[in-house]
């Protein structure tokens, strides 16, 4: 029944599970692994441990908040002008260059690492605004969860996959012809951008704006929707608490 499902899939719902493959490797790579290590050892090495903690931390409250006051704009934005494709490309290629270019970055940098961190990480969260977005256009509430399930399965086997890649490259540099491990890790930057623009490629070309009947149609079915989940969520507190 799940392989009927899966062919059952269109080729935008499938692009859109692809591109997690991509996306993820920003959030293995650089997020959780390469950038905090290498920000500390590398790039802000010329100055106190405690004000290049203090920087970094500024950096992701900075691309947090202004994530969170821009969130709700990105999607009234793309709804009135449908120009949901355009902004989400554009978005993830911002991202991509961002992270590309830490590859460029010398030791010492850390002003420069921060900013185009600060600018890839935030226009990495905001173009996952607009991909769950993209989700609700092409697809029916009840396949929400399956499709998310499997961008959410496919996303951590292609992290994790460039990640272990990633990292012996950084253990091993001298098997991939690099010198250091610096610039293993520094090449990882650039492993992410291609990957990530690769995955990208299919969701951008598959991808069509609604119609602004089907997006109307679309759209007046929320508050339902929204209304039978809220009861949903009560009749589970409701037996929690009991």
């Amino acid at each position: 029944m799940n392989t009927q499902v899966k062919k059952n899939f269109s080729k935008e719902i499938k692009a859109w599970i692809s591109y997690d493959l991509g996306n993820s490797a920003f959030a293995t790579t650089v997020l959780a692994a390469f950038f905090p290590i290498f920000y500390n050892q590398y790039w802000s090495s010329n100055i106190e441990s405690v004000l290049s903690a203090q920087y970094l931390s500024w950096t992701l409250v900075i691309s947090n908040l202004t994530l969170l006051f821009t969130a709700p704009l990105i999607g009234a934005i793309t709804d009135i002008s449908r120009s949901t494709k355009k902004l989400f490309v554009s978005m993830v290629m911002i991202s991509i260059i961002g992270t590309g270019f830490l590859y460029t970055l010398q030791a010492g940098s850390w002003l420069y690492a921060l900013i185009f961190f600060g600018i890839a990480n935030y226009f990495f969260s905001a173009s996952n605004v607009i991909y769950d977005k993209i989700l609700v256009q092409i697809s029916s509430p009840e396949l929400f969860s399956k499709i998310s399930g499997y961008g959410y399965a496919w996303g951590y086997f292609g992290g994790g996959f460039l990640f272990l890649i990633n990292a012996c490259m950084s253990l091993y540099p001298e098997l991939f012809g690099l010198s250091s491990q610096a610039d293993a890790i520094r090449w990882s930057f650039i492993t992410v951008s291609v990957w990530w623009f690769i995955f990208l490629i299919p969701l951008a070309i598959t991808y069509k704006e609604p119609s602004a009947k089907l997006l109307k149609i679309r759209l007046s079915r929320i508050p339902s929707e929204l209304n039978e989940y809220f009861y949903i969520y009560l009749s589970y507190r409701c037996f929690y608490i009991l």
